[in-house]
């Protein structure tokens, strides 16, 4: 039994590292990590490129400065979801966190689709997209037209910022 137990414990990390490294070889666009709040699964090749620019904000239900920041975004989305850009929210609650996530965007009335995901599992994604580490929470990403990623950035970023980026981009 003591040499079964220490080969265990042998093999069981060389699993799991096999098992993480096969998640992250996994094409991080086509990845159905995401779910809405009913359980539908996406992709971000399902939420980009779709003629428009897209601007994700990452958020936790705990974050001060999501708290404090989403009117903004909720802004800049209304005045500009038919016509320049949309914005999405990626919740990092994950699926265990649902209903603090739906909390706060019930408390907040955000106007904006959201959807869920675990921040482990972002994190793993962010890096494959962006190559650089994913430090927290709120992160804003903007997506070209063509869903290419066109920046990120960790913590808030002005919603004026954000769309003179995106006309001076449109102008060339």
């Amino acid at each position: 039994m003591k040499v079964w137990n220490s080969w265990l414990l042998v093999l069981l990390p060389i699993f799991f590292m096999s098992s993480v490294q096969a998640k992250t070889d996994l094409d991080p666009f086509t990845y159905k990590a995401f779910s809405d709040f009913d359980g539908k699964k996406y992709s971000l090749n399902d939420v980009r490129g779709k003629g428009k620019w897209l601007i994700i904000m990452v958020w936790r239900n705990d974050c001060h400065v999501c708290n404090k920041e989403v009117s903004q975004y909720m802004a800049f989305h209304k005045k500009n979801k038919n016509k320049l850009a949309t914005v999405l929210g990626i919740s990092v609650d994950g699926p265990e966190g649902k209903d603090k996530a739906q909390a706060f965007i019930k408390r907040h009335k955000v106007n904006f689709p959201n959807l869920l995901i675990s921040q482990g599992i972002f994190s793993s994604l962010y890096k494959a997209i962006s190559t650089k580490r994913f430090l927290g929470t709120p992160t804003i990403m903007i997506f070209a037209r063509n869903g290419k990623l066109m920046g990120q950035q960790p913590g808030a970023v002005p919603a004026s910022i954000i769309e003179k980026f995106i006309k001076d981009k449109d102008k060339k």
